[in-house]
């Protein structure tokens, strides 16, 4: 099996690729190629001769049409512009969320095989004032920022496309993912991996919501098996919609915090100091905090560790 990564060398695409090659799957992995921006830190061949890279930023669809064309098998695309960055770069959010999904499944028109692809959504593409408290599969997609907009065409583009035969679509439509390592990127819930992150590493981290603001979150570990499960999936147990919610849970900014110390009880951490950015909370807030994921449930796609399994697990891969 021949699998492409967009977005290979991020956090999500790192974990999923490592992950990949590790790991027993349903079929025999011969390859994984990594399209991105930058090279990925963990990418060796002599490490493991099944991977590769690629540097593209997706808007070159003749060399993406050229890396298809090598009878590829499942394409995971998660390669995007993010929330805060597509707010203010409407143009780059266009040309990478949009266009470059597009250059992708069109390249797939051209191969012989309908080749699974599996694309990464988000709660961004909820919102609205008639937006329920509780949001679940059916509910109406009206995003309210740049983002979410992006990420409802990618539905209705990849619904269309496996409708027609190109591809075998399957969407994860994920929360807030933590807790990421590394730098802060351009997200406007980056804040929720950041509240953890800086002060496990004794920094100080500068909180831009109010603690009051609910958000839905998910550890990064259930994301990935949950996008290998996806891939796995028989396609008739999908139905018309390519899209699930992802397993997820509501909790506050000071349910976190009080979560973190309540783990790391003890242990000398950095000061978190309230910044509020309206910016910020202007977007968080419009996202739903109460996403129940039926389909994924259904689907075998269930499990939704605590947030204290999620600061352990990540103390133990990171920190330790």
């Amino acid at each position: 099996m021949k699998i492409i990564i967009t977005g290979g060398s991020g956090f999500l695409g790192s974990k999923l690729t490592q992950k990949l090659l590790n790991s027993d799957t349903k079929n025999v992995i011969d390859k994984i190629i990594i399209m991105d921006v930058i090279e990925p830190f963990y990418f060796s061949e002599k490490i493991d001769s099944r991977i590769s890279f690629v540097k593209s930023d997706l808007t070159e669809l003749k060399q993406i049409k050229d890396i298809l064309k090598n009878n590829i098998d499942t394409i995971f695309h998660l390669a995007s512009v993010v929330s805060a960055d597509a707010e203010e770069n409407l143009d780059k959010a266009m040309k990478v969320n949009v266009v470059g999904i597009l250059n992708l499944l069109n390249a797939c028109r051209d191969i012989t095989t309908s080749p699974k692809f599996i694309f990464t959504s988000s709660f961004a593409a909820f919102g609205g004032s008639s937006m329920p408290d509780n949001v679940n599969d059916n509910t109406k997609i009206v995003p309210q920022n740049t983002y979410g907009m992006t990420k409802v065409i990618n539905e209705l583009i990849v619904n269309d496309y496996t409708r027609k035969g190109y591809i075998d679509g399957r969407g994860a439509r994920l929360p807030t993912i933590i807790i990421r390592p590394g730098r802060a990127n351009k997200a406007a819930s980056s804040f929720a991996s950041g509240l953890f992150r800086e002060p496990l590493s004794g920094k100080k981290h500068f909180l831009p919501v109010n603690r009051n603001t609910k958000i839905a979150v998910g550890g990064y570990n259930d994301a990935i098996q949950g996008l290998i499960q996806l891939s796995e999936i028989d396609r008739s147990l999908m139905g018309d919609d390519c899209t699930i919610n992802f397993p997820n849970f509501g909790i506050t900014v000071s349910e976190m915090i009080n979560s973190l110390y309540q783990v790391t009880s003890g242990m000398t951490l950095g000061e978190i100091i309230d910044r509020p950015d309206e910016s910020i909370q202007s977007i968080c807030e419009r996202w739903p905090s109460n996403v129940s994921y039926e389909r994924a449930a259904k689907l075998g796609i269930n499990k939704c560790s605590n947030i204290k399994n999620i600061i352990t697990d990540y103390i133990g891969d990171y920190l330790e």
